[in-house]
This record gives C-alpha cells, structure tokens and sequence, in this order.
C-alpha cells in the first residue's frame, strides 16, 4: 500500500463535518463564520460602569486635589480607627525634591527659624509646634517641640496624610477621626488631639514636608484665616530654605535679639506656661490629673511610641486602647513589590507595558490584555473676551472662565489611540470600535463589558483607566470661523488599561478590580509619572 497522502488528507486545513445517511457517508466542507471580536449588535454589548473600589479611593486620595480634612470614610474603606497613609502620586519626584533639601545646613541654625515658629505657638495658645521632612519610611522632625523625637514611622505620621491635602490638613480631634483616632501618636503620648498642618511646597510645586501646630485637647473651631496665616509661614520657611544660608543670616542679623535674650523656645518654658493655666499632671496616663496648688506625686513622661509596623500584613494592638488596628490581608496575585521591580528592569514603556499584559493575562486568567493610550481634542468655541490674548494654551483645570464654552457645532471629537503592550491574540485593537475606549476613558473608574449571548470572541472585560493628563485648552489655527468667537480645542488624554475574556461567565469582582487597578498603578509610577 502505497504511504503517499491522499487528496483528501492534504486538505487537512480545511473543517469538514461528516454527514451519516441511510446509503452513505460523505464529508462536506463548511465555512467557518467569521467572529467578531465583541458583540456585533449594540443591543447584545452591555457596558456596566465600576463603582469605586479602595484602590481607586486611595488613587484618587493621593493626587492632591482634596482638601482631606473632613473626608468622609467612605464604604470600601474599613473603619477601624486607621488608615495607613499612601504614598503621593508623584513620589518619584516629589522624592528627588526631598533628597535636595533634608541636608541644607539651614537645620543647623534654629536661630533662623524661631522667630516665626515662636509667634505661632503665642498666637494659637498651643504648646506643640513642628517643621517635618518626609521621605520614604520616615517622618523626619527638623524642629519640633512636645514631641521629644526625631521622627516617627511615614505611616503613622499625620504629616504623611498633609503632604495630600490641598492647602491644609485640620483635625479640630484627631481621636474622633475615621484615619487616626486608634493611631499611637493619639491614644498613647504625645496625645495629640488637635493637629493643623501645611505642606512646605518648593518652587517646583513638589510637597517636601509640613509645617504643623498641634495641642493635647481639641478644639470646637479654628478658622479659614488661621489656616491661612500657616500657609504664609510655610512660605516664607519655603523662602528661606531656598535661599543661601550666608544671605538669610545677614538678613536676621538687622533683626535678632540682643545676644543673652533667650526666647521662649525651650521646652521648659512651655511647660510653666501651661502650668499656669491648669496646673501641674500628676499622671503620664491617658486621664491626665492637674492640680492649681502645684502639689501632687512624682511623674515622668513616657514618649514611647507603640508603632504600626510598615505592611499590608501588619497587626498591631494598642495596649492603651485594646483596640487593633490590622490591614486586610492581600488577594492579588501578583505581589507589587516583585511586579515593581520585575517591570522597573525592563527599562522601557513598551516592553514594560507587553510584561505587564502577560503577567496579567497569566494571573488573572484573561485570554486578551492591552494598555493604550488615548488622546481627545473636543472642538469648542469661546469668546474673545474670555481667553487669554497672549499665548496658544492654557490649562483647563485653572481655567476661570471654563464654564463659557460653547460646543462647537458640525465637528466632531479626534480621537487618537496607540498600543502600547498587548499579550494574548494576534489581533490588534484596530479590530475595536473606538467608541468602547471612549466611554471607558470618560467614565470616573472604568466600564465592565459582557456580551450576555456569547457569539463573539470577547465575552467579558473590563477597562481601566489609570492616568489621565492635565486637560488644557488650545487655540485653533487658522482664520476663526466667528469674528468674535475664538476656536479652540480641549486636548485632554491618558492611558486605560483592557482586559478581555472568552468567558461570559467570569467574575469581575471589587477585589479583582482593585488589584488590577494597583498593578496598573505600578506601571504607572515607573514609566508614566517620572
């Protein structure tokens, strides 16, 4: 018998389906149908948006953009008396900036700084005052009094959620607040209760440290005016630092003191001021005595400070409170620390971005992973009046007279995407409707996507967007349309991130979300925000 192929076996390509009659059998080719890669009617692709996760919470808690005062906790936060601090959204940066000034020889001459940091204290009536620097672990204290420390753990520091705050971080009680009311610095000493802080800002607009007053009891009010006065001291300390030491001393020298009058700087002093008012504590304990006629037992001070240890595992219980304060245990299944560094030597941003797209598709059991990035320009109109005469931009968020555009009418929005890493198929996101990334990209955190009848090759995902640029406002070349009107474009963009699954069935839960949306976040930080 001969070995040679037959003709039916070479065309093994091809799909049959064999077809059993009464007389015979026979196979007859068919056409394979021609899958689309999500749902091909509007009406069978369904768009979810994805409510707000922790980490979504977080991300957007970090960015600056609040003031964080009076945050309410909100429901995917655990309210347990402590929220670990996270770290700034420009850390990177804001780092370097850190780095340049924690050594100034500035900190070795506190004669610089007292004057106005003593007129705070007289001013407020409040015995503690402190200048701090914050890199990654610590809480760097320059200059401090009521403390007795030179720096305390980032995250149980209340400096670490000021350096996020926009414009200043008041707790009128630090004990009755979701973020620190179970934090060592409150329950044990130095029993902070009331705290306002202001973030020292450089030139650069980084956030380097604060400048903070605090007391051992609360306040019923403290002013927008008094938060204000701190914010011009922060910056004239601002000014100083970046000022040559040599000059900020010939310049304090036309106004320092005689040379044996000592201010009333010292601890010592503080403390027969204080006593003054409510008379000496016989007890370091939490329910403090004080007594007008100045008698009472011995006592000492007791600055041991109970740490959180610095983890996403960590449980700590506070003898003074019985109360613990203990992170949820992690249930992503990529830890960041390794995917930090992982990603951090590839070395660039597309590569990076294909890593990360396996590593995702692999772990999270996704067939189809992608990150793009997405530019939009919306076409608007806006009287001359309104916009700037010099210049072609101008950013949008600052912009005061945002609310004057007007839509331009009969154009259309430009909307431009590039593939920057993709794992899991060999199609390409030329293949999607733009429409899908739009909606995505414009929605607050991201759409689910499921095709309920399963007919197209996707049939779950969701996408995340996961930075998103300043917007600004564009002048439009050319002739205006409009003699009084000025054409303009809002230029905004970003990167979003997709995940798709053949499954129809697969489970995108609030978990699944936040870790992904961490992992996003990582990428982010290494090769985005630097």
């Amino acid at each position: 018998m001969s070995n040679r192929p037959s003709k039916e076996s070479s065309r093994r390509n091809k799909k049959f389906k064999r077809i059993v009659t009464s007389s015979s059998s026979r196979l007859i080719p068919i056409k394979t149908p021609q899958l689309s890669l999500l749902a091909a009617s509007p009406g069978d692709l369904v768009l979810t948006p994805i409510q707000l996760t922790k980490s979504h919470f977080i991300d957007a808690y970090c960015k600056g953009k609040w003031n964080l005062s009076r945050i309410p906790c909100p429901p995917c936060m655990p309210n347990k008396g402590y929220m670990k601090p996270p770290e700034s959204y420009n850390e990177p940066s804001r780092l370097d900036a850190v780095a340049r000034y924690m050594d100034l020889p500035h900190w070795h001459e506190m004669t610089i700084f007292r004057r106005c940091l003593s007129k705070l204290r007289k001013n407020f009536q409040v015995p503690g005052v402190a200048l701090s620097m914050i890199d990654n672990y610590k809480c760097h204290f320059k200059i401090e009094t009521m403390l007795n420390t030179n720096f305390v753990p980032r995250c149980i520091a209340i400096e670490s959620h000021a350096i996020l705050s926009q414009g200043y971080f008041l707790l009128l009680d630090a004990s009755k607040d979701w973020r620190t009311r179970t934090n060592p610095l409150i329950t044990s000493s130095p029993y902070i209760r009331f705290w306002c802080g202001v973030p020292l800002i450089t030139s650069n607009q980084e956030v380097i440290g604060v400048l903070s007053i605090f007391d051992r009891f609360p306040k019923d009010s403290f002013s927008e005016e008094n938060c204000t006065i701190l914010q011009l001291v922060s910056k004239e300390i601002m000014e100083m630092l970046e000022t040559p030491l040599n000059e900020v001393l010939l310049k304090m020298s036309k106004y320092s003191p005689k040379p044996n009058n000592i201010e009333y700087f010292s601890a010592h002093n503080d403390l027969k001021e204080l006593q003054k008012q409510i008379g000496r504590p016989t007890s370091s304990k939490s329910s403090l005595v004080f007594e007008k006629d100045g008698s009472g037992g011995r006592y000492s001070q007791n600055n041991n400070y109970r740490f959180i240890k610095y983890g996403p595992t960590s449980t700590t219980k506070l003898k003074d409170t019985g109360d613990t304060v203990k992170e949820e245990q992690s249930t992503a299944m990529v830890k960041e620390r390794e995917l930090w560094l992982f990603l951090f030597s590839v070395g660039s941003l597309k590569k990076a971005g294909t890593v990360l797209s396996k590593v995702l598709a692999t772990n999270y059991h996704f067939e189809f992973v992608y990150i793009l990035e997405i530019r939009i320009a919306e076409p608007y109109q806006i009287s001359r009046e309104y916009f700037p005469l010099s210049g072609e931009k101008v950013e949008a968020e600052s912009f005061e007279h945002f609310n004057m555009l007007i839509k331009r009418k009969n154009s259309q929005n430009e909307f431009m995407t590039r593939v920057i890493g993709f794992h899991g198929t060999n199609f390409t996101t030329q293949h999607f409707e733009s429409s899908i990334h739009y909606k995505a990209f414009m929605s607050e955190f991201g759409v689910e996507y499921r095709n309920a009848k399963g007919n197209s090759v996707y049939n779950r995902g969701m996408l995340l967007p996961f930075f998103r640029n300043n917007s600004v406002l564009v002048r439009k070349s050319g002739p205006p349309t409009d003699g009084k009107m000025i054409d303009v474009y809002l230029r905004s963009g970003g990167y979003i991130l997709a995940l798709f699954s053949t499954n129809v069935y697969k489970d995108i839960n609030n978990d699944l979300v936040a870790n992904i949306f961490n992992h996003a976040c990582t990428f982010r930080k290494i090769y985005i925000c630097t």
